[in-house]
């Protein structure tokens, strides 16, 4: 399974100044963020996504309401689409009046937060109004930072789950989140964006050669983000969370959903090297088909006892040398065993990878 070969959402939510907000700071790196996002997006949509619809709200002088009215109007318009992400870049907020989680907008103001801002609670009643066949991947980078946290009985972390968990659909759904409660450790200012996306969209470009797999998951894509944020922030010790509501269907953030781009095909690296050990039998080349018969069977050979059969083979192979001088009239014979019994090997190790 892969969102790639099939009709895909990304609504994209957030703000790069908050005018009404005296104390809030904005900047560059949350537009940057944001287009990073929007770019990765839209490459695949030139090569292997096929069909892709955005909402692009993010820096818009809407309220609330409107923005959820668009939210809606959009995917009311798009109801073929399987697989939604809905992307976030700013600040969140606590807001103890309300005991409730917001996601400031531009339209965000100091005097009531609550209204001015987007509500989780809210945001999640309209997708799980909107939202029930579809796959939907949630990804929010912010901090939830600010006084009022620290009045809070539980860790920010799991007042975020307890959100998710009462307002959002409960099937099909799984959030990313960058777990940062400090603001320094938000910002990656030497490249003028946010830590947590730069690492996302770095292991969503790149994958991992070291996991076999074509498609990757949205836990296996966290993992490779927590590794490029440690390569970017050595010094940094928070790092993006996962919460998947109770799902009886199955976890959505194992799923396989996202290209492994340093993926190599098995089956391909086994004809290359096998054409590669042809030529070589060709030229008359035993020292190298001797070398890279070894290589192969080592790479590719499921069976146990492969090592011995192996070397036995090379050895033969390189001997055919000495036999070409001293034995030239039997040599051809011998030459055609080894040469039949390697490409038996190699035969025999390509039904393998079927």
């Amino acid at each position: 399974m892969s969102w790639h070969n099939e009709k895909t959402g990304l609504i994209i939510i957030g703000s790069e100044t908050y005018p009404l907000y005296t104390n809030m700071d904005g900047g560059i790196e949350f537009t940057n963020a944001k287009e990073s996002i929007k770019t990765y997006f839209t490459n695949q949509s030139n090569g292997s996504l096929p069909n892709l619809a955005i909402l692009d709200l993010f820096n818009e002088n809407i309220n609330e309401d409107q923005t959820d009215i668009k939210i809606r109007e959009f995917l009311k318009k798009n109801e073929d689409i399987k697989t939604l992400f809905v992307y976030y870049v700013g600040h969140g907020q606590y807001s103890k009046n309300e005991n409730c989680l917001v996601l400031t907008i531009k339209t965000t103001r100091e005097e009531n937060l609550t209204v001015s801002s987007i509500r989780l609670s809210s945001f999640g009643s309209t997708l799980k109004a909107l939202s029930s066949n579809r796959n939907l991947i949630l990804i929010f980078d912010c901090c939830y930072s600010g006084a009022a946290i620290t009045s809070l009985m539980s860790p920010i972390d799991n007042t975020l789950q307890n959100e998710f968990e009462q307002n959002y659909p409960q099937k099909g759904i799984s959030l990313i989140a960058s777990s940062s409660k400090d603001f320094p450790s938000f910002k990656l200012e030497e490249k003028s964006t946010t830590l947590f996306t730069e690492g996302l969209v770095t292991a969503l470009n790149q994958g991992d050669v070291t996991i076999s797999k074509p498609v990757l998951s949205l836990r296996e894509i966290k993992t490779i983000t927590d590794s490029k944020i440690r390569q970017l922030r050595p010094d940094n010790s928070v790092y993006p969370i996962i919460i998947s509501p109770r799902q009886n269907e199955g976890d959505i953030a194992d799923i396989p959903l996202f290209l492994n781009y340093a993926f190599r095909d098995r089956s391909a690296d086994i004809n290359i090297q096998a054409d590669r050990i042809i030529n070589a039998m060709t030229n008359v080349d035993f020292n190298s088909v001797a070398t890279m018969y070894l290589d192969y069977v080592k790479n590719f050979d499921k069976r146990d006892d492969y090592l011995i059969e192996a070397v036995l083979l090379a050895t033969s192979c390189k001997d055919l040398y000495e036999e070409k001088e001293k034995n030239p009239t039997t040599y051809k014979e011998t030459r055609k065993i080894v040469y039949t019994e390697i490409l038996t090997s190699i035969r025999e190790i390509k039904r393998q990878a079927v």
